[in-house]
């Protein structure tokens, strides 16, 4: 028993710490990819938004709304042509929320959405796109002051021939397609998660929240979700362990620290899970080393029982025979060494039968 625990406990060991780096790869893995493929659909939203604002129509016509008076036919014309562009654009292209227009007051002239114009929208944590070949762009979310929902504005200079800053032709993005990068599992299992966390807290009160295509944090955690790689990760960190997730339940976990977007990428999945396989190898080990003990402990005691007989029987004859009976025998079972020392006994009981017989002859005479 003493030996089959040991062997079910290194058994259960060793495949726990193989588990465990394997999971570590696969999550390492799936994180490193969804931050690639989030980094590749940002990339590619600055490709559309430069190729629409280059477009010289456009540019030309942006120019003349923003250098004429809004009582002239040029600034009329310029802006039904522009509302007519940007709505086709913003139609066409789900990725592109809202595309606009606004001067360097920050007063929204035209938009593929009619009920902004006229309104202030100063884009404060905007991410200015330009020609660069990098292979990033910084892109952070932040909070918008209008519906409170989670935000990422691409903007562009409109500059004059001088290089005079005119305005900002800029696009909110649809971040639906962020969701579902993030949040889709790719085979992990059934308890993996992967997802977005940003700090919307102050610099001297810090709280983490998610961060999805809909809104900052959840009903569920409204003062915010905490755990030891959550908080690395905020930190700038890049890891990987096993420790308590945001809900109290011990993980296997990878976290990436998102420079360019200021959040924080998690992927987890729930030890019950993770080291399940480990829990059935060292299961199984038990249950067939008990059995084999079991069939094991039968076949001793036959076997046992097939060895002590004899023995016992040419004990019984041996006692008999000290105590004067010469007429026993001891019965020959086996043909083994036993039945070799059974018979040798049964010769010397003849043996001594003779012996006596002789001398009691003897004795007579």
């Amino acid at each position: 028993m003493i030996t089959i625990s040991i062997v079910g406990y290194t058994t259960f060991s060793q495949a726990r710490t193989s588990l465990k780096e394997s999971l570590f790869e696969r999550l390492s893995f799936a994180a490193k990819l969804k931050e690639n493929e989030l980094n590749r659909w940002i990339l590619d939203r600055r490709k559309k938004i430069l190729a629409i604002a280059e477009l010289p129509e456009i540019n030309n016509q942006a120019k003349i709304l923003l250098t004429s008076k809004k009582s002239t036919p040029e600034y009329e014309s310029s802006q039904a042509y522009l509302k007519t562009s940007l709505t086709s654009f913003a139609t066409n292209l789900s990725s592109l929320q809202e595309i606009f227009i606004l001067t360097r007051s920050s007063r929204i002239l035209v938009s593929s959405n009619s009920n902004q114009v006229g309104k202030y929208q100063p884009l404060v944590q905007y991410s200015e796109v330009t020609k660069s070949t990098t292979d990033y762009l910084i892109s952070n979310f932040y909070r918008s002051a209008e519906t409170g929902k989670p935000m990422i504005t691409f903007a562009i200079p409109i500059l004059s021939e001088n290089g005079k800053l005119l305005g900002m032709f800029a696009t909110h993005l649809n971040l639906d397609r962020i969701d579902s990068i993030i949040r889709e599992q790719a085979g992990l299992g059934k308890t993996a998660e992967t997802y977005l966390v940003g700090n919307i807290g102050s610099s001297l009160s810090r709280r983490n929240v998610f961060v999805s295509a809909k809104k900052f944090g959840s009903e569920e955690f409204p003062d915010g979700i905490n755990s030891k790689g959550i908080n690395n990760a905020i930190n700038g960190k890049n890891g990987q362990g096993l420790y308590i997730n945001y809900r109290g339940v011990p993980v296997i976990g990878v976290y990436r620290w998102l420079e360019y977007q200021d959040l924080a990428l998690l992927a987890e999945i729930e030890q019950t899970e993770a080291f399940a396989p480990a829990r059935h190898l060292a299961s199984s080990t038990l249950v067939i080393g008990l059995t084999l003990a079991l069939v094991m402990a039968i076949a001793m005691l036959l076997l046992g029982s097939q060895i002590v007989r004899p023995i016992l029987a040419i004990a019984q004859t041996a006692k008999l025979v000290s105590a004067g009976d010469l007429t026993q025998k001891v019965p020959v079972i086996t043909e083994n060494e036993i039945g070799f020392l059974a018979q040798t006994f049964n010769q010397m009981i003849q043996q001594l039968k003779i012996h006596i017989s002789n001398y009691l002859i003897t004795v007579t005479f």
